[in-house]
């Protein structure tokens, strides 16, 4: 057990954990990989085992009217809680129907980068700004030169993950993109067609071009500089 809690107090998700967390997956870990789990995987676990643990903190309801009290034990805000990610998960839906604009058709991009450069833009907060101010103008600019001279402005809702779905170090971008946006004349213009040949070589053009200016000066510079000749394409413009 990874908890000090009475098993009956858990829901079924921590009890899964607290019964084979530490024998079965942290120890298969270990063995294949010559160390223990990553410092924040345990942590996470450990958060989410004492969701709802009176014992962590708690709030105190009183009924004034029978006099009956009832403790209410602090969640754990942890991602991998599934009664707390749900909460987060709802927030943001509600946050993005505040964005998006009703009745329109949107579609998603996502947009992601090699492991070679992922240690690069995990390094500092304002490499993963670059990071995503580039994917918004990839997108952008591939819309604008699709009908020039319209000059059409959709509307874009940026989601940036740091992790894939096993738990891996992979920086990626999901974009919420409008099918349609207005041109230079206030009207609307439908968009359902994306190019994602040129949009990938705009978001390597961008990336690569605003990370190189990113890093000039520092301790990074020397790296970028290497991986940009293997990855920045030859033609940015008119792809």
């Amino acid at each position: 057990m990874v908890t000090q809690r009475p098993f009956e107090e858990l829901n079924l998700w921590q009890r899964i954990f607290a019964e084979h967390w530490k024998k079965r997956f942290a120890a298969d870990y270990e063995q294949k990989h010559g160390e223990g789990v990553p410092e924040n995987w345990q942590e996470n676990v450990d958060k989410m085992l004492a969701c709802g643990d009176i014992r962590e903190g708690y709030y105190e309801y009183f009924c004034q009217e029978c006099g009956t009290s009832t403790k209410v034990g602090f969640t754990c805000k942890c991602k991998l809680c599934l009664r707390c990610f749900k909460t987060a998960v709802d927030g943001w839906l509600n946050q993005a129907r505040k964005v998006l604009f009703e009745g329109v058709v949107h579609r998603q991009v996502v947009l992601t980068v090699p492991k070679r450069i992922r240690p690069l833009i995990l390094a500092e907060a304002k490499f993963l700004k670059v990071f995503m101010d580039a994917g918004a103008t990839a997108v952008k600019e591939l819309i604008e030169q699709w009908r020039k001279k319209r000059k059409i402005r959709v509307g874009i809702m940026a989601v940036l993950q740091l992790h894939g779905q096993a738990g891996n170090r992979n920086p990626h971008l999901h974009f919420v993109v409008s099918e349609g946006g207005v041109d230079k004349d206030g009207k609307w213009r439908e968009v359902n067609f994306f190019d994602t040949k040129k949009l990938r070589r705009k978001w390597q053009y961008h990336l690569i071009t605003a990370l190189k200016k990113a890093v000039r000066g520092t301790a990074y510079e020397a790296e970028m500089v290497r991986q940009a000749r293997r990855d920045v394409p030859a033609v940015p413009d008119g792809v």
